[in-house]
């Protein structure tokens, strides 16, 4: 049987105060990413309802939410760490440093993406408001209307009809 293909986005980071030791740092999935659909439409929400957000404001902005998430962000991208058959809080664990590292795989690996796709998105919708000048849109004096008479009346009309 062929080994199993481990996914190219789990990443594997060294932490320890005292004795260093790996954890694997795994993507989110989506189920997990339902889990924290709160956090999540908050952040996007902030993300959409700012105008103009600089990339350096849109990846301080997504760090802060990962950072004051990561009691809940921990259990969903890391196994338990279990010493001596207890679960030991990966955070107390964690060198400010380490603790960076681990901030900057998860934003790489679950959020940068956002970035381009967002710039994208509202690229092409800036080109495409650009492009809706006068000269673009359908003329109503072309509409055609079956039994409507879309002219315009002039005084003599409406001397004719009085």
């Amino acid at each position: 049987m062929p080994e199993p293909k481990l996914n190219p986005q789990i990443k594997e980071l060294e932490i320890g105060i005292r004795n260093l030791r790996n954890i694997l740092i795994y993507p989110l999935s989506v189920r997990d990413q339902l889990k924290m659909k709160e956090v999540i439409k908050a952040t996007l929400d902030t993300i959409f309802g700012s105008s103009g957000m600089e990339d350096t404001e849109f990846v301080g902005f997504i760090v802060e939410t990962i950072t004051s998430n990561l009691d809940k962000l921990i259990p969903l991208v890391t196994d338990p760490l279990i010493e001596n058959g207890v679960e030991v809080d990966i955070l107390s664990e964690m060198t400010n440093k380490q603790f960076s590292e681990a901030i900057s795989i998860i934003y790489e690996e679950n959020f940068s993406f956002l970035l381009e796709k967002v710039t994208s998105q509202l690229e092409k919708l800036k080109e495409k408001i650009l492009n809706l000048s006068p000269t673009n849109l359908p003329s109503l004096k072309s509409a055609s209307v079956t039994g409507i008479d879309l002219s315009t009346s002039s005084e003599k009309d409406i001397e004719t009809e009085e």
